[in-house]
Parts: C-alpha cells; structure tokens; sequence
C-alpha cells in the first residue's frame, strides 16, 4: 500500500507539472481572448497549412442575398440567401470546414459585407432593403446553414444605414434572434462593424450595448474610417480623426462591462490603400504590443483577408504577440513558486511579484 500510495503521489506531481510549467506547448486553438481572426473570402484560394496555424478563427466571407454583377450586384427581393455557402476556392469544400473544427479552430459564417450596400458616398448597391422586413427569414435560413455546414455560429457585417425603425429592428432581432436559435456548441454571434459606427451616438453602438448578452464578442475595424493606427498608432492622432485606445476603451467598459477581451482589434493588410489603412505585419505587431500593454487581457486581431497573409508571414508575426496571453480570461493561473499566493486575475498584474501569471 505505501508503494502504490509514492507511485500515486509521483503521478499526481507529474499531473501538476504538465499543467503548470511554463515549458508547455499547445496547439494554436481558440478560446475566449487573443484571438487571431482572419476573414477568408470564399471567392480566394483556401488557406495553407503555414496560414492556419496562427489562427483561432476562421471567419467565411460571405454569405449573401445577391447575384454579383459588374456594375451593382443583383438583389434578391426576397432575402434569400445563396447556399450552400462556398468556403474557398468557390466550393463548398465541407471537408476543410471539418478538419479546421478538429483541430480546435473556430469557423463561422459571415453574413453581409459591403456587397450587400454601403454607407459611404458613391455606392449603389442596396440588397439589405430587401431584408428588413424579414428578420425571422434571414435567422432561419443562417441557422439552416451553419447547422448543415457545420460551422460554429455567424458573424454580422453590416455596413449599411441604421437610421430607420426598421433598419434599426431588423440589426436587433437578427442579433437576438441568432443567439436564441443556433444550436449549442454552435451559436457564436459576432458583429464586425466599421469603427465610425462605433460610436456613442451612434444607433448602431447603442443596439450593440443593448444586445451585449448575445454578442459574444465585437470586432472593430479600425481601417478606412475615424480611425489610423497603421500611421498614428494605438493612442496616437494626426491621420484619423481619434485614436484607437480611445474608440477601443469605449467599447470595451460601456457595450461591455470592463471586458477588453470582447473586443477584437481589426487591420486590413493590403486592399485598404486608399485612406491609408494598409497594415503591415510589424505595424500590426507593434499596435497589438501597445494595445496589451493597457488592456493585457484583450479580444486579441482580425485581419481582412486571409489571401493577403502570404505563407503566413502576417499572422505569424502578428500571431507572436496576440498568443502571449492567450487564456488571461480562463479562472486559471500559472505560478512559479505555488507556494506564494497573489491577487492575480485578468487585466491586473500580480502585486510586488508574488506570483506570475500570464498577466503579471
């Protein structure tokens, strides 16, 4: 009996090691801050292995209610939503979409983009017109895709006008409406909002406020409109009309409560030349370093697209700073000396270095 009970105490201290040493290393997977999401538009080529082992998320663009067309794409008057959904190479590729979700990745469906309508002068597209009335239409139809495409819940790109009742309805219902009817384990509801929408006059930040519960996390993009940290940085001015930490902290403890980790920085990497948005791997490495250095415990990047992070040179350097704290959000903390206790917990350091935690 004393024999078996050393050789349950010398499994038991090898159970508390594996958990606890700092050596360990784990599969890039995806979790509830420091993501790395990267929008994979399903007209472009299927990402590599290289591309794909930096990322926690994979976000498919895009499902929509149009017929792409030269001039201003072909609505359909009846909201119906083409699918099956490709995922990339313009297939359905249903294979990929499962190996992704087995190796711990995240994969939702994107539903919207600027295809669909934008806000900005000179576009002319308007297919989400034909949706507002049709709420209840547009979540079944999304639920019946993600359940047969096996993909973990949808994000919202909507980039359109909120000034109606209507309109402003219809962002509501399919926010809550998507929350209550995708299954379990597969009912991640996301909105990827322009940043210039993210602000506190605005209907759009308000609706997000209000729904916060069903939202399980916001990614900003913070490209192409108030804001440039690509030029001023995270709490700089000068390019964009305000700066980044500003914007970021606003969403982060007034949509949420004090929850950094729900709110994902986003970058565009090369298509977003035009107002100066394009962000490269060391620009981006550089914001998110500056980023965790106020909010340790933060939602982590998105990038806009995966065609543009070649071999995976973005997400890899990127991915170098976004990784460091993944997991400051789980009740679990890694010590060096457990015999020394300290006040740790996300987004406060350990005091007088009683303890090191991934955030202290």
């Amino acid at each position: 009996m004393a024999k078996l009970g050393q050789q349950a105490t010398s499994m038991f201290l090898l159970l508390i090691f594996s958990i606890f040493s700092p050596h360990q290393v784990t599969a890039i997977t995806a979790g509830n801050d420091n993501r790395l999401v990267a929008f994979l538009g399903n007209w472009q080529s299927c990402p590599t292995t290289e591309q794909l082992d930096q990322y926690t998320h994979i976000a498919i663009a895009f499902a929509v209610s149009y017929s792409w067309a030269p001039a201003k794409n072909i609505c359909n008057t009846n909201c119906d939503i083409g699918s099956p959904v490709p995922v990339c190479n313009n297939q359905v590729n249903q294979n990929l979409v499962d190996s992704w979700r087995a190796a711990g990745k995240k994969v939702t469906l994107s539903f919207g983009g600027a295809g669909m309508g934008g806000s900005w002068a000179g576009d002319v597209n308007n297919c989400w017109d034909y949706c507002f009335d049709k709420a209840s239409h547009v979540v079944s139809q999304l639920v019946d895709i993600v359940t047969t495409q096996n993909f973990d819940g949808v994000d919202i790109d909507y980039e359109y006008f909120y000034n109606t009742t209507a309109q402003q309805n219809f962002l509501r219902d399919i926010t809550t409406g998507l929350k209550a009817s995708l299954p379990a384990g597969q009912n991640i509801v996301t909105h990827v909002p322009m940043d210039s929408d993210l602000v506190p006059v605005s209907a759009y930040y308000n609706i997000l406020k209000e729904e916060s519960d069903s939202i399980d996390f916001i990614m900003a993009q913070y490209y192409n409109g108030i804001t440039r940290p690509a030029i001023d940085g995270f709490t700089g001015t000068g390019s964009g009309w305000m700066d980044a930490s500003t914007h970021f902290d606003k969403i982060s403890n007034e949509i949420y409560n004090n929850e950094p980790n729900r709110v994902v920085f986003g970058f565009c990497v090369k298509d977003c030349s035009g107002t100066g948005s394009n962000t490269n791997s060391s620009q981006a490495a550089q914001v998110m370093a500056d980023v965790a250095r106020i909010y340790p415990c933060n939602g982590g990047a998105f990038f806009w697209i995966a065609e543009r992070d070649t071999s995976g040179t973005w997400s890899s350097e990127v991915g170098a700073i976004v990784h460091a704290n993944s997991g400051c959000s789980d009740p679990i903390f890694r010590y060096h000396d457990i015999n020394r206790v300290g006040s740790c917990r996300p987004n406060k350091a350990c005091p007088d270095g009683l303890c090191c935690s991934k955030w202290g």
